[in-house]
């Protein structure tokens, strides 16, 4: 099992920038750092199956050695997985809330076994049983599956888990700082260090957090209640509906209602420099997410492409 803190032999001099990937390829990891370096990413997040169901491929068919040792030439220095989404913690059903804990355990292993550094999941949806019923839920899941972890994995092999900041679609919990700190509050001190936050920057405006006009009051905000040191990873996505939209819809970078000029800050913003941002924006046509434009939008935002050549770009979705 390879180490959550391998240092890249190649020069840090980019930001921690990518997108999601596929392991869907028949080289599994090693073609997802493949694609990876089509878009010129220093990071990627990845699913280790697909997101809608548990059926997943051993880890042992990967090529994990391999791919590191591509990342560690080419210059990818971190890898998050994202939970896939049957995970709900915040369930007040005793078996679903099993399940979640179950499947949460095992994709937690199976993201140490890749040598990733984090892993995101959305806290869930209380589905009627109330916002302070799902957090207590949600906490009360985080400390078994930490139980769990410490017992199946050394404690330098458990990846950092991330609560994803939500919209507020529906009945999700987590939808703002408030009740994001007192998920991070309830975990048990010995686990809190394995506990952080993944800022997901569309949740967050969608959310009713104006990032756009008021973009270092909201870091203020989140620095008061959390603390910006628990910020692990960054969803970077633009807002199709916009500000308290609670919509949860993702708009190609500078497209939406947020805008270049704050996700480019949010890129190059010297206090997240060791945070990777990760894009998951739409890509051209019916099915919007088989062509993505993650390689024109991680250029646009390092400054190797015009907004002007950007917006031309075929890959964008309408």
């Amino acid at each position: 099992m390879l180490s959550q803190q391998k240092q890249s032999n190649h020069p840090v001099n980019r930001a921690l920038l990518g997108s999601h990937v596929s392991v869907g390829g028949k080289a599994k990891l090693y073609s997802a750092v493949e694609e990876a370096l089509q878009y010129d990413a220093s990071a990627m997040l990845v699913y280790t199956g697909a997101p809608h169901n548990s059926v997943r491929v051993p880890i042992d068919q990967f090529h994990v050695q391999e791919a590191h040792e591509l990342m560690d030439e080419k210059g990818i220095r971190e890898i998050s997985v994202h939970a896939p989404f049957l995970i709900n913690l915040a369930s007040a059903d005793d078996h679903k809330w099993e399940y979640s804990v179950e499947l949460f355990t095992s994709e937690v292993i199976r993201t140490s076994a890749i040598g990733a550094q984090t892993f995101v999941f959305h806290p869930g949806s209380h589905v009627g049983a109330g916002s302070e019923a799902g957090i207590d839920n949600v906490i009360r899941g985080l400390n078994s599956v930490l139980k769990n972890l410490y017992t199946e994995l050394p404690v330098d092999k458990i990846p950092r888990i991330l609560i994803e900041t939500m919209a507020g679609k529906g009945t999700e919990v987590g939808k703002d700082f408030v009740e994001l700190a007192t998920i991070l509050d309830g975990v048990e001190e010995q686990y809190r260090s394995n506990v952080g936050i993944c800022l997901d920057t569309c949740h967050v405006f969608d959310g009713g957090y104006d990032l756009k006009e008021h973009y270092e009051d909201v870091l203020s905000e989140f620095d008061d209640r959390i603390g910006l040191d628990k910020i692990g990873a960054i969803h970077l996505n633009d807002s199709k509906f916009g500000l308290a939209s609670h919509k949860d819809r993702h708009a190609n970078i500078g497209l939406g209602k947020i805008g270049f000029e704050t996700l480019s800050k949010v890129s190059n913003d010297a206090r997240f420099v060791n945070v990777p941002k990760l894009l998951e924006t739409p890509g051209h046509g019916d099915n919007k997410y088989a062509d993505p434009p993650y390689g024109e939008e991680i250029a646009v935002l390092r400054g190797g492409l015009s907004f002007d050549e950007y917006v031309r770009s075929e890959r964008l979705y309408d």
